[in-house]
């Protein structure tokens, strides 16, 4: 079977999706495996997979911005005959990233992370495009994959699309989170001790992430476990932190102790030292697709405090706690917990150990490859 695939180079949840995915098919020897990029990104695209000849890396693609933003439609246009012209050679397209989806008319498969942007502050711009490309997204692709059934429902309920064109594929947390012991020295730069007892969280600094109210949590523990933990936020650099610098500084003016720290740009390591070390991993988001976080959490063995909200409770199952994200005192109650119940942490970091066990990339490429076998029979 001759499939291609797009692969965004961006270093997105997108990007670690389509990566795991395509390494994972790569063990398929009778898949004749083209990944597609822009016209000047080839080497960067075979470096992302180490230059293996496994891949043939095909950059036949203008980019978008090409021609300028007042000639994109021309742009586009010329972006949709060469695809067309690929539907000619392949037997199946899969689009990894519905915001590049094409209007041609070969046999094509799209995977949909969530619809949020439809019904849910987001980044400029983004709710149009999804809209403006609807038939592109929902309507064309033989099937659509998505990482849990709380997006199939979203898409079913919300967009109308037929639950037989919409197939789960659960995602995973890389291998290279697991257990170890904590490297203090590492984590000095930070400030962080092993007499330090610390909340952790990773994740972009927007409306759906939720900071704020994690970090009014925090600051609403009774004044002696403010003083004795910490709460360790790492976020992008570049995001909008004005409403959870607001929350620290209220926090800090209440005069009941507690610290709360932002870093950023984080590499590997550090992130796997941190989960590591953290008491427990604050993920009390809004609405997530999947949230890799939990399950990275979970096989690093550290107690994770989640969301009652979208796909999270079918991710965390038994092995997590879970707190209404818009509730400040139930995320406090859940910190207080955790704090307090050394026996609540070790039943969590068992379950959760066993929970995570049950995603793997392996099995989610298996899924995907059984989808690709519908799509050529549809």
């Amino acid at each position: 079977m001759k499939i291609g695939l797009t692969f965004p180079l961006d270093y997105s949840g997108i990007s670690t999706y389509a990566q795991h995915l395509i390494n994972e098919l790569a063990a398929y020897p009778d898949l004749e495996i083209h990944l597609y990029t822009t016209f000047s990104r080839k080497k960067k695209l075979a470096n992302a997979f180490n230059n293996s000849p496994r891949f043939r890396y095909r950059n036949i693609f203008p980019n978008d911005l090409m021609l300028g933003p007042k000639f994109s439609n021309i742009t586009r246009f010329i972006q949709n005959m060469i695809w067309f012209k690929e539907s000619l050679t392949m037997d199946l397209i899969h689009q990894t990233n519905p915001i590049t989806a094409t209007r041609w008319t070969g046999r094509t498969v799209l995977t949909v992370h969530d619809i949020f942007p439809l019904y849910l502050p987001a980044y400029p711009g983004l709710k149009e495009t999804l809209e403006a490309r609807h038939e592109e997204i929902f309507v064309r692709p033989k099937l659509i994959f998505v990482p849990t059934q709380f997006v199939k429902n979203d898409i079913t309920t919300r967009l109308n699309v037929p639950a037989e064109k919409v197939c789960v594929t659960y995602e995973a947390a890389s291998s290279n989170f697991r257990r170890i012991e904590p490297d203090w020295n590492l984590l000095k730069k930070y400030d962080l001790t092993p007499e330090t007892l610390f909340f952790f969280h990773i994740g972009r600094s927007d409306y759906r992430k939720n900071l704020e109210r994690m970090a009014e949590a925090y600051f609403a523990l009774p004044a002696p476990l403010k003083r004795k933990t910490e709460f360790v936020i790492a976020t992008n650099r570049f995001g909008d932190r004005t409403s959870l610098n607001q929350v620290i500084e209220r926090g800090i003016k209440s005069g009941e102790g507690g610290r709360v720290k932002v870093i950023t740009d984080i590499p590997f390591e550090d992130l796997l030292n941190l989960y590591n070390a953290a008491l427990g991993f604050m993920f009390v988001s809004i609405a997530e697709g999947f949230g890799i976080p939990v399950l990275e959490a979970m096989q690093c063995g550290c107690p994770v405090i989640t969301s009652t909200e979208t796909s999270l409770p079918e991710i965390a199952g038994d092995a997590a706690m879970l707190a209404n994200p818009y509730d400040t005192d139930a995320i406090a109650n859940a910190m207080r917990q955790l704090i307090e119940s050394p026996e609540l942490r070790e039943d969590l970091r068992n379950k959760g150990f066993e929970r995570a066990k049950q995603f793997s990339w392996k099995k989610m490429a298996e899924e995907t490859l059984n989808g690709y076998k519908r799509a050529m029979q549809s």
